[in-house]
């Protein structure tokens, strides 16, 4: 749902993911109720615009009005790849109704979503050969988005690198652990129902050796077998000698 009347806002819900135009748009409605131009000086096709928050700090956003490149002194852009609210305040001035392309990175986008993911050996993780509920498929889009906005926030910086490794290795940790536990509960609960543990040894003995040789004698109906029994009667009375 949109929260402001501006185009821009409207264009990164069109382009950008669910998460990431989350975040875009807070410094969106954060542009539009707590900042400012306080001054704007301008060389050439550079104009240099100072920007009021809510904390009261100045930023200095630099624009170029011929390219439409913009840097500012937060850098947050240099961060976390989405334009922040002091540029947004200067786009929004100058009549830029979408975002320029440069500040679109591929990978926010939810065409980059919607193509195929592979694990480290090549498998498809996403797509028709996979039967992932809608569930999932939407919690691994977040996650992926989530993984790589704290990526890019952490790569400029060797203590939030380390910290985000650590965070990543103690995560891939616990989950082994779930896996296991939940393939141990598994065993448990089938062994509260059958009233019994599995053996930890199982012993297999061979088969009795049976004679295959030829077939054995066929069942006979009930009618067939008194049709033989009457054959019988009628030989063993054709036997009898004669007094």
């Amino acid at each position: 749902m949109l929260e402001t009347c501006w185009s821009i806002e409207s264009h990164g819900r069109d382009v950008y993911t669910h998460e990431v135009f989350a975040e875009f748009q807070r410094q969106v409605v954060a542009a539009r109720d707590y900042c400012h131009v306080k001054s704007i000086v301008q060389v050439g096709e550079v104009r240099t615009i100072g920007i009021s928050s809510k904390s009261g700090k100045v930023r200095v956003v630099s624009f170029n009005t011929s390219t439409k490149a913009a840097h500012c002194s937060c850098s947050m852009f240099e961060s976390l790849g989405i334009i922040c609210r002091h540029i947004i305040v200067v786009l929004k001035n100058e009549g830029c109704n979408e975002i320029p392309s440069q500040y679109v990175l591929h990978r926010w986008t939810k065409m980059a979503a919607r193509q195929l993911s592979y694990d480290a050996n090549g498998h498809e993780l996403e797509g028709p050969s996979t039967c992932l509920s809608p569930t999932i498929k939407k919690l691994y889009s977040e996650t992926c988005s989530k993984f790589s906005l704290a990526l890019h926030a952490a790569k400029h910086c060797e203590e939030k690198m380390r910290y985000f490794h650590k965070v990543v290795g103690d995560a891939f940790t616990q989950l082994e652990q779930m896996g296991a536990i939940s393939e141990q509960s598994k065993v448990q609960e089938f062994e509260s129902f059958v009233g019994t543990s599995f053996p930890s040894v199982i012993s297999i003995h061979p088969p009795d050796v049976a004679n295959t040789k030829g077939s054995g004698k066929r069942l006979k109906r009930g009618s067939e077998q008194t049709v033989n029994q009457k054959k019988k009667r009628a030989n063993s009375i054709q036997k009898v000698p004669d007094k």
